[in-house]
């Protein structure tokens, strides 16, 4: 049976027997850290089994709402810091059991390019694709990352993508739930989250994927090769390509609520209406602006990249 004939998921489809214990198994493999709660995977386990027929109760009707999570600050390499959320044991276990539901319609939806958090699919087939690429003579990269994407997705977009295979409304509450579960610090404040997903629950990879699919969908549409991974592109050029890229990544960008690392953040300077544009930096060379002189070198404004010249 395909997506388009596979029925939406119910909330009934969801804590049944062999979900839930399919869901455990994954948790427990995963191990990871205690939530907000402080229970670990272990001492979980006794509490969900006393308050197991409440807990399915509260899920089949609705009323079960997650928990804090918890702030953990993790120091970047390049540094300055990023903070994933945890969540308890048991909405982790309860974020796989979604996860294991909705997810395969849209797997076969989403892009061949899309690499990261998918079945069958890994880092290294990813490096794979993008080696076939530079052999078949596309020798430039425009690297993409986008700035702090786990913390900046828009929660409105994003259940507008979810809505569109997810009709019913108690699976839809409970992942904007989770989307809005507040941040718990180590002072015991909590912190509303109105944009964002917590990295550390089994829901954040696949809702990125979802996310960020109409910018697969745009790039495709431009015949671009390209490789994702997560919140990472690359894109592999042929020497010398006319670009018009730079605009078809904003205009994807701009649905998914994203935004490209190392863009300005909520202003950004408009390009020249006209004049020709570097494949790899995406600037004209009568830019003005700081951001856009950092591809420019030398008396004669060089790019760096390509080496066209233009007007200091």
């Amino acid at each position: 049976m395909s997506a388009e004939e596979t029925p939406p998921p119910e909330m009934e489809d969801i804590p049944t027997a062999e979900n839930l214990n399919a869901a455990r198994a994954q948790v427990k493999a995963n191990a990871g850290a205690a939530g907000a709660d402080g229970r670990t995977v272990a001492r979980t386990a006794e509490p969900i089994k006393t308050h197991r027929d409440e807990l399915l109760l509260g899920l089949r009707t609705g009323r079960y709402r997650p928990e804090a999570v918890k702030a953990v600050d993790i120091p970047k390499a390049n540094g300055g810091t990023r903070r994933p959320g945890i969540p308890t044991v048991l909405d982790r276990l309860i974020q796989q059991a979604l996860h294991r539901k909705p997810s395969p319609l849209r797997e076969a939806e989403f892009s061949e390019h899309s690499y990261g958090f998918r079945p069958k699919r890994s880092a290294h087939d990813a490096v794979r694709a993008a080696q076939a690429y530079v052999r078949a003579g596309k020798s430039r990269v425009v690297d993409i990352d986008l700035k702090s994407f786990f913390g900046h997705v828009n929660h409105d977009r994003l259940m507008s993508h979810i809505g569109r295979k997810v009709r019913d409304k108690r699976i839809l509450r409970l992942i904007g739930d989770y989307l809005r579960a507040p941040m718990e610090r180590k002072d015991g404040t909590q912190e509303t989250r109105e944009k964002g997903t917590p990295q550390g629950g089994p829901l954040s990879p696949p809702l990125a994927n979802i996310c960020l699919h109409p910018l697969d969908l745009e790039l495709e549409k431009r015949g671009l090769s390209f490789v994702r991974y997560a919140g990472r592109h690359r894109d592999l050029l042929r020497e010398r390509t006319v670009c018009g890229t730079g605009g078809g990544q904003r205009d994807g960008m701009d649905r998914t609520g994203a935004k490209a690392a190392g863009q300005p953040g909520e202003k950004r300077p408009p390009a020249p209406a006209t004049g020709p544009r570097c494949s790899a930096s995406g600037w004209r060379p009568t830019g003005r602006s700081a951001s856009r002189r950092k591809a420019w070198s030398g008396s004669r404004r060089r790019c760096a990249h390509c080496g066209m010249r233009g007007k200091a």
